[in-house]
């Protein structure tokens, strides 16, 4: 049995759903059950392919979920699965009480299926609020790199302050940890779709 926990408003946690129950990534099956089309702008079509499941949220299968290639401007009607098709998919999102799933080969694959996996045993063994060390690997626009002596890097995110246990980076990027310097970081939460740990810098 899965205890799922509700915020006081009664909506979910999505970040603690894809953390811990319904994990990105990972495998899902259901059938079609629907579909919802869309008339995007400049006449584009789109479609949400309602599936079912035995999960506990309503599961849907986007159009664009189903390509590697997805043009935006290109709508094919043929790749629509037809009502009653079994699907094999993957965990993509969760949204509002929405799992949004995802059918495109590369999702789907073994490998990449591993590579998730793989990624949620090794963050069972950190806590948020954790002091680590890692070496600067590159700082980008974004932020900077951190190499975690692990498959997974780290990343103090300068667009994630509002939940930064650490020092936020200085709004001028000369004054940020040097390429290849040791730093002190503080575990703040985990970047589930990009397989990366988010950081906050300390100084301490």
């Amino acid at each position: 049995m899965i205890l799922i926990t509700i915020r006081k408003s009664g909506t979910m946690n999505e970040y603690e759903v894809l953390r811990t129950i319904y994990k990105v990534g990972h495998p899902i099956s259901g059938i079609v059950s629907g579909y919802k089309w869309h008339e995007l702008v400049d006449g584009f079509h789109s479609c949400q392919i309602e599936i079912e499941t035995d999960l506990a949220f309503k599961a849907i299968l986007p159009y664009q979920n189903l390509l590697d290639d997805y043009d935006y401007p290109v709508f094919r009607q043929e790749l629509i699965p037809t009502l009653g098709t079994r699907l094999d998919m993957v965990v993509a999102n969760y949204v509002n009480g929405t799992l949004y799933l995802s059918a495109k080969p590369s999702d789907v694959s073994a490998e990449r299926i591993a590579q998730f996996k793989s990624f949620y045993r090794y963050i069972e063994g950190l806590k948020v609020g954790n002091v680590i060390t890692g070496r600067v690997k590159k700082a980008m626009p974004c932020g900077i790199f951190v190499d975690l002596q692990s498959p997974y890097p780290g990343l103090i995110d300068i667009g994630h302050t509002d939940f930064n246990l650490g020092k936020k980076l200085p709004y001028d990027n000369s004054k940020w940890p040097q390429e290849d310097e040791l730093i002190t970081c503080i575990i703040t939460y985990f970047r589930l779709h990009n397989m990366q740990v988010g950081l906050g810098w300390s100084t301490d």
